[in-house]
């Protein structure tokens, strides 16, 4: 990051960063071909390493639940390329900050979504958007779109989980808060870049580690803020009357426990003083 030697609202004027921006590495491969780039590898200047560089530390922190500054503009021309595997980000004239409690609501969107389940994805779109709930023949269709779009995320890099869920909001008339349009503009132009380098990689090939290390962590968390025996007790319960259920909870563990973990949080959460 630069230091900033000069700022008012309508200039932003920082240190200069030695290194390629994202943009012109692609310009200049087209334009001069291999032997530019051959140069360039051998004063120290790696993509690859900057790309995986950048990444975890950048997604890492809000996957488990660290509320950190969002670069609001990280287009392919505001983040450098520099030697010894380090990224540059300049142009910090549009910055958010997340609450704890924003980060909350939206990485049990991510969680839910990565977990593939699409009643838990629903229930956090709805929460993201300050719903309390959506009836008849509106939730169908918003369960039949989830459902859908969830299972295509399977498949796809970070960048269509947004944008996707950026049109089912729209379809559906669920409101989208400040906040998760500024993560969701850093994480697509982010994407962006990776596939520039990566292109046989999504995001979540990158950043993966850390969406599961994040999911871990929040899960170890909220077991922290539970008392265990009605956990215990709920769980007992089910393998008693449902050994199926007991079964599920073996084969498909971290989305059975979410689902047991949210049934018992959830009450607690809502008697939780505002």
């Amino acid at each position: 990051m630069p230091k900033v030697d000069f700022a008012v609202e309508e200039m932003l004027i920082e240190d200069f960063l030695e290194g390629v921006p994202c943009n012109r590495w692609e310009e200049n491969r087209r334009t001069y071909g291999p032997a530019w780039e051959t140069a360039y590898r051998k004063e120290g200047y790696d993509p690859q390493a900057s790309v995986r560089g950048f990444l975890p530390p950048t997604f890492g922190p809000p996957f488990r639940g660290i509320p950190v500054p969002v670069h609001g503009d990280p287009h392919p021309a505001n983040l450098i390329i520099m030697t010894r595997g380090r990224m540059g980000v300049v142009d910090y004239g549009r910055v958010g900050i997340v609450t704890k409690q924003d980060l909350t609501l939206l990485n049990d969107l991510v969680f839910a979504i990565y977990a593939q389940n699409p009643e838990r994805t629903t229930e956090a779109l709805l929460r993201l958007g300050n719903l309390s709930h959506l009836e008849g023949k509106r939730r169908v269709a918003l369960e039949r779109d989830i459902g859908n779009y969830v299972r295509e995320c399977r498949h796809q890099p970070f960048d269509y989980w947004l944008v996707e869920m950026s049109r089912i909001q729209l379809r559906h008339g669920i409101p989208s808060p400040d906040t998760f349009t500024l993560i969701a503009c850093f994480a697509i132009l982010a994407n962006r870049v990776a596939s520039m380098f990566f292109p046989n990689a999504s995001t979540l090939d990158l950043v993966g580690a850390e969406i599961r290390e994040g999911m871990r962590q929040q899960m170890l968390e909220r077991f922290t803020k539970v008392d265990p025996f009605p956990f215990l007790y709920e769980l007992s319960l089910r393998v008693q009357q449902a050994p199926s259920d007991a079964a599920r909870v073996i084969q498909h563990p971290v989305d059975a426990l979410a689902e047991i973990i949210e049934t018992l949080v959830t009450p607690l959460r809502e008697k939780q003083p505002a």
